[in-house]
């Protein structure tokens, strides 16, 4: 009796010890690899000068780019299989920021109703007449601002509602 109580002492010891290991191995997994992996991935974007991988997101240091949607469309590509929030970090001005917040109700109103060729006139205009190049893209999912004046550039990535209407290519 004595020998089986040891016996299963013994396996219950190597069964704690093996499944610790095994959830430190799925930790370091988790952590270092994939964590690299992703990093290595998004290093060769072209445009992306640092990455900072959280928890539950992935900051992204950027520099001038000639598309942010098709950067963006990467990124997201990379990282689809992992539920992280993205996160752009950009080098605005002032201005830039004074411009982009200005631009929130055509975006918001071509969103509601479609009129994404109104939106991109009237941005382009006022943002032209302070001297700032404009670059604006939209797909199926997501409005995508790019804004540039002299070393400073800002970018928004703005997700469209789900409207239920049918779109070229779907």
């Amino acid at each position: 009796m004595k020998q089986q109580l040891k016996s299963a002492g013994l396996t219950l010891v190597f069964a704690g010890l093996f499944l610790s290991l095994l959830i430190g191995g799925q930790f370091f997994f988790q952590n270092y690899y994939v964590a690299d992996h992703f990093q290595e991935q998004l290093l060769k974007i072209d445009g992306i000068k640092s990455v900072q991988i959280g928890d539950e997101d992935i900051t992204i240091t950027m520099d001038v780019v000639s598309n942010i949607k098709e950067s963006y469309q990467q990124i997201d590509k990379i990282i689809s299989s992992k539920n992280y929030q993205i996160i752009i970090k950009d080098n605005p001005s002032q201005q830039l920021k004074e411009v982009a917040a200005e631009s929130e109700t055509a975006i918001q109103e071509a969103m509601t109703r479609g009129n994404f060729t109104e939106m991109e006139h009237y941005i382009k205009n006022m943002a032209q007449r302070q001297g700032i190049e404009t670059k604006i893209f939209v797909d199926s999912q997501r409005v995508f601002l790019q804004f540039k004046s002299k070393d400073k550039f800002l970018y928004r990535i703005l997700e469209r509602p789900n409207s239920g209407l049918p779109t070229l290519g779907e």
